[in-house]
């Protein structure tokens, strides 16, 4: 779990990461550079989905930036 109200989240997980995401902001954006099974709604400032099979919960949360998730090439 991640968390800011003061600026953004930039996070690069390792390839072949499994992870149940959960990123939303009320300041900004969110983008993720990797493929992700969306579950429920997706808009600009919130996805929620599934990361490859799945996993560990990933929650991000900012109120002042976006948020960027990469994917590694490890």
């Amino acid at each position: 779990e991640l968390r800011t109200s003061g600026g953004g989240i930039s996070l690069a997980v390792p390839k072949n990461t499994g992870a149940y995401l959960n990123a939303h902001t009320s300041g900004g954006s969110v983008s993720v550079d990797m493929p992700v099974t969306v579950q429920g709604d997706i808009d600009r400032s919130e996805i929620q989905g599934r990361i490859g099979s799945g996993g560990p919960r990933l929650t991000l949360r900012t109120s002042g930036g976006s948020i960027k998730v990469s994917e590694t090439g490890i």
